[in-house]
């Protein structure tokens, strides 16, 4: 396979934007706006796209972008029991 960008991948392997979103944990709203070229990926995604990709593609990313991994990850946490 010799897809580099996201957009042929997922044409090629037939996987849904809203599906590669989850297997990614991103927004798929906001992996539609990569996949467009309105937005760059930060470091956090672009790492959990090429792994997810088997390194098939690489993005460029967005050093001063948020890493929703985080954001989502505190919403998910237990709070302490007093």
């Amino acid at each position: 396979m010799l897809v580099t960008t996201l957009k042929g991948y997922l044409g090629e392997t037939n996987i849904p934007v809203k599906d590669f979103a989850e297997l990614v944990e991103c927004d798929p709203q906001y992996l539609s706006r990569i996949l467009h070229g309105k937005a760059l990926a930060g470091k956090w995604l672009a790492k959990e796209i090429y792994r997810a990709t088997d390194g098939v593609v690489k993005l460029p990313t967005n050093p001063n972008a948020k890493t929703y991994k985080k954001q989502n990850e505190n919403k998910n946490e237990e709070k302490p029991q007093t």
